[in-house]
């Protein structure tokens, strides 16, 4: 019987009671419930960050990406082609020589790209005019060329920005990209006005005495359009034409944004000044690029027993082709051992002949020379030099 009742009692207090069970129910659920509230704040803490890291690429990039082509304003104009062609709050065109797409005469370009169409590598055509985007501008008035009658290289980049139709909101801005009258490019989105300023601006140049000083343009100074002078101008005029040529820095002002509105909007302003270290220099008379060298060059030894070499080269591919600028060829010669060519040694105009050739003296029996022969145009400007050696007789 006592056996009986000592196993009776041992069951009657195994496991848990009901009030210990709900106990360990209660903490449980705190637990987990403070668990999962640790996990849903980090959760919107990353979430937050991750917008936040997405505004500052998308606005540094925006920024990176205007100055990284605006900065090359001006090169490779010519002739009566403006550099800075319009600038207004939310617009501005320019040209430059960005991007070269000839993959034999790629010599002046910024870039080479040989995959975009050959049109968006040289000058805007007139027989292509449009407007410029947010203006009633239409441009180019004229085809501008080289000293030679060949199109300008330069072509004409625009940046610009226009409401975002594709959101509900009515306050955010598209940027965009346009190169000539081609198909504009989108660069970025979720744009929104910088409180106070402009999208760009410009910084003039008005010295006095000397002494530079940098206004910003505003008022009656906007917007900026570079026009062809003409004799009929006024005074006034000639001014208002020319003002564009004095800009020497654009400033960028961009408030970038996560896209979102309330209190999960997210922005970010940025504000950069670029310089245009080449507005308003002056443009040199060039007859077009650096004319390509000559297409061969050999060496004949005299046979009369004088220490004499016949140079003989083939005319440049500029030579009656391409540009057409080629006016004369440049003669060097050098001992071997030296490690630069000297002043030239003969000049020979161009002219009809495919194969040109010119006997060089006074050179050293036995010795070796290199020579040397380069194309030149009216600027003059040099093509790169072709050579060869050769053992005087």
């Amino acid at each position: 019987m006592t056996s009986t009742r000592g196993s009776v009692r041992l069951r009657s207090t195994a496991g848990f009671s009901l009030v210990e069970l709900l106990i360990t129910l209660v903490v449980l659920t705190l637990v987990m419930g403070t668990t999962v509230m640790f996990f849903q704040t980090q959760s919107r803490s990353f979430a937050r960050g991750n917008e936040s890291i997405d505004v500052l690429q998308n606005a540094r990039f925006s920024v990176t990406h205007v100055e990284r082509i605006l900065r090359t304003l001006g090169a490779g104009v010519t002739g009566e082609q403006p550099m800075l062609v319009y600038g207004g709050n939310d617009v501005v065109a320019f040209n430059t020589d960005f991007t070269e797409t000839d993959t034999t005469d790629f010599r002046w370009a910024v870039n080479w790209n040989p995959s975009i169409p050959a049109e968006d590598a040289m000058v805007w055509r007139v027989e292509n005019a449009s407007t410029i985007p947010n203006t009633v501008i239409t441009y180019p008035p004229k085809t501008f060329v080289l000293g030679n009658g060949l199109p300008s290289p330069a072509e004409t980049k625009i940046f610009w920005l226009a409401p975002d139709t594709t959101t509900a909101r009515g306050d955010d801005y598209v940027l965009w990209e346009r190169t000539n009258n081609g198909q504009p490019e989108y660069i970025a989105r979720n744009i929104l006005a910088y409180p106070g300023r402009p999208f760009f601006q410009y910084f003039l140049d008005r010295r006095t005495v000397g002494v530079p000083n940098l206004v910003i343009a505003a008022g009656a100074d906007l917007p900026l359009r570079r026009r062809v002078l003409e004799s009929t101008f006024s005074s006034a005029d000639s001014s208002n034409a020319v003002r564009p040529d004095s800009v020497r820095a654009v400033r960028i002002n961009l408030r970038i944004s996560n896209g979102k509105t309330g209190a999960e909007e997210r922005t970010r302003d940025f504000s950069q000044l670029i310089q245009v270290p080449n507005n308003g220099l002056p443009s040199p008379v060039v007859c077009g690029r650096s004319p390509l060298p000559p297409a061969s060059v050999t060496t004949i030894a005299d046979t009369t027993g004088a220490a004499i070499v016949h140079l003989r080269w083939t005319r440049s591919p500029d030579h009656g082709g391409g540009e057409f600028d080629v006016r004369q060829y440049v003669v060097y010669v050098r001992p071997d051992t030296a490690t630069v060519w000297r002043d030239p040694l003969i000049l020979v105009p161009a002219d009809s002949l495919l194969t040109y050739q010119t006997p060089i003296g006074g050179l050293a029996s036995g010795e070796t020379y290199r020579f040397g022969v380069i194309a030149q145009d009216c600027t003059p400007s040099s093509s790169t030099v072709i050579s060869t050696t050769a053992v005087a007789p």
